[in-house]
């Protein structure tokens, strides 16, 4: 092989890789699929958008609130040995920053885009160091908008999650609202609560949750600590 045919293939080579520089999960995407998504609205990027897909799925949520974005990875691991079950874990994204429609954190950097395929225009975020393992080096792994946060969430009292608590807002909950509001923070994540307890037997009743773990601390977002601060001081009031 001469060195010109060798140069032709390194020049094709690298040609592939730019052209295919993203991925939806396992599928490269071109380039022209996606757009800048420049925000109309302060907070316009907060959603819920999911990576992947069956057993490589993965959530990242986009939280906006009091002029701060917060994010938290979620995905599914196997609850035991036997591989027979699964369970969801959650991990923080620290000092995740949005400036314009692109962001830093301390886990990766990306931006926020628009993805349109077959005519249908659908709101994106590309991440450059993917958690899911499926992207190789040098590539993008592009996640798509799943829904709008507060409406995902489980529960009654999904605000304890997806906003900043004031005073105001929580003036007319009496004392079991809000028990129920501030526990559902921690139920959310499958804390076990005391066997026998009050919390125990409402949330059994309800169907969305599972009894995973004995301590959730570990994922409890800054805002949501924020939240529980706050609910806890006007629970001493009433």
């Amino acid at each position: 092989m001469t060195m010109k045919n060798i140069k032709t293939i390194i020049i094709l080579l690298l040609i592939s890789q730019i052209g295919f520089a993203q991925q939806i999960g396992e599928m490269d995407i071109e380039p022209n699929t996606l757009s800048a998504w420049n925000a109309s609205t302060t907070g316009e990027y907060q959603g819920v958008y999911q990576f992947g897909f069956s057993e490589a799925e993965s959530l990242l949520f986009v939280y906006f609130a009091d002029g701060v974005y917060y994010a938290q990875i979620k995905w599914a691991i196997y609850a035991d040995e036997s591989e027979m079950s699964i369970k969801w874990t959650w991990e923080n994204i620290k000092n995740f920053k949005v400036v314009g429609n692109k962001f830093t954190s301390d886990k990766t950097n990306g931006e926020f885009l628009k993805y349109k395929d077959e005519g249908k225009s659908t709101s994106a975020i590309k991440v450059s160091k993917s958690w899911t393992g499926v992207t190789r080096d040098g590539k993008y792994e592009v996640g798509l908008y799943n829904a709008e946060i507060c409406g995902y969430l489980n529960g009654k009292f999904s605000e304890g999650t997806c906003k900043l608590l004031r005073h105001e807002m929580l003036k007319n909950y009496s004392f079991d609202d809000l028990k129920i509001l501030r526990n559902e923070i921690y139920a959310r994540y499958g804390l076990t609560f005391k066997a026998g307890g009050e919390m125990e037997k409402y949330f059994k009743a309800q169907t969305w949750y599972a009894a995973q773990y004995t301590n959730v601390d570990k994922f409890l977002t800054e805002l949501e600590k924020k939240n529980i601060q706050l609910i806890l001081e006007l629970e001493k009031l009433k």
